[in-house]
């Protein structure tokens, strides 16, 4: 953050968007990327988060945030494109339509399946984990 420290609700902000993402499994290198917060402040949030996960309630509460947080991320992706999809079909049934817009349909139903595959992938992931907890 540029012009000085961040102010508290700033902060927060900063600490739930570096949870999250470190939560959808992206490493520390591309968070730092993506966000452009400063190393240190990535670093310093996640080692916190650790800490505070310790506390076996608060780590439930914690991680259960940010499991749904991340699937409605997948589910808003998965939204956009369909509604993407719909619009390129509705132009392809028009006669003077281009032909490059089956190529893109085409392209757009693969992204839509990388979603999906991706989604069901983190979910049975998560439910992987919570059963050998349960083991």
């Amino acid at each position: 953050m540029k012009g000085g420290r961040p102010t508290k609700q700033q902060e927060k902000e900063i600490k739930n968007k570096i949870i999250s993402l470190r939560a959808t499994g992206l490493s520390v290198g591309y968070i730092i990327a993506k966000t452009g917060y400063n190393k240190k402040t990535v670093y310093s949030h996640l080692q916190k988060f650790d800490e505070t996960c310790k506390d076996d309630e608060a780590f439930e509460k914690n991680l259960s945030n940010i499991i749904n947080h991340a699937l409605l991320s997948f589910d808003h992706r998965l939204h956009k494109a369909t509604e993407f999809e719909a619009y390129i079909e509705k132009r392809i049934q028009k006669e003077d339509a281009p032909k490059f817009l089956l190529s893109l349909k085409a392209n757009i139903s693969k992204h839509i399946m990388d979603i999906l595959d991706k989604r069901f992938s983190y979910a049975i992931q998560v439910v992987a984990d919570e059963f050998e907890e349960v083991k």
